[in-house]
């Protein structure tokens, strides 16, 4: 899902970008969301956006990148960067290193967005002063899985016949008997203390086989 209001007319030169991820079990279904704000505090942009499974930094760096695509499109020079995850501010602003190898691909397209303007302040904020960015990632998620709950509620008899007739299929397939096939053949009657070969010769001599009459 992507969510994106824009109100503006003309570019401003500087404004100030809050940013959040969240993540349902992290890794887990995820969401970003970001408003951007014009000098006034004016809100030019609010977009929200569900990423898939993915984990709470994943989804941090994504709405940072989002910020950044917006703040291209419209033209800013100066901009601040609001977010509530200490990892993404320290890691932009080198304080820290990036070592998860996910996260080096969107650090690295995080710095290369972030080229494109005169400036780009990292600024670590509580997440009680970021509930508007939250609200908007939690959006995308909850929107999403509302949706697909009611998809999976609209066609429940139409799963139900599948399973139903791949079940029947399998049901229909002939049980091979356990004696075919393996080559076997009955034995013959053998007395107590008689050999095989005695047993044989025994049956030729009274013109038997196998307790059958052989007609002449």
């Amino acid at each position: 899902m992507k969510i994106t209001e824009k109100l503006w007319h003309e570019g401003p030169e500087r404004i100030s970008i809050c940013v959040d991820g969240c993540a349902r079990g992290n890794p887990g279904h995820a969401g970003c969301g970001l408003v951007i704000k014009d000098a006034e505090e004016r809100i030019l942009v609010k977009k929200a956006r569900y990423i898939g499974v993915a984990t709470n930094n994943v989804a941090e760096y994504t709405a940072l990148i989002d910020g950044f695509r917006e703040a291209v499109d419209l033209g800013a020079q100066e901009v601040t960067v609001l977010a509530d995850s200490e990892l993404v501010v320290r890691q932009m602003t080198g304080a820290y290193k990036v070592k998860d190898v996910k996260l080096k691909e969107l650090f690295a397209e995080a710095q290369r967005l972030s080229r494109n303007f005169s400036s780009a302040k990292f600024v670590h904020v509580e997440r009680k002063n970021n509930k508007e960015a939250d609200l908007l990632a939690n959006d995308a998620v909850d929107s999403f899985l509302r949706r697909d709950k009611e998809k999976a509620e609209s066609r429940p008899e139409e799963e139900r016949g599948k399973v139903q007739g791949d079940a029947g299929k399998k049901a229909g397939a002939p049980i091979p008997h356990a004696d075919s096939g393996t080559g076997k053949k009955q034995g013959a009657g053998v007395r107590h203390g008689e050999s095989r070969e005695g047993a044989d010769k025994r049956r030729e001599g009274s013109g038997k086989k196998d307790g059958a009459e052989i007609a002449n």
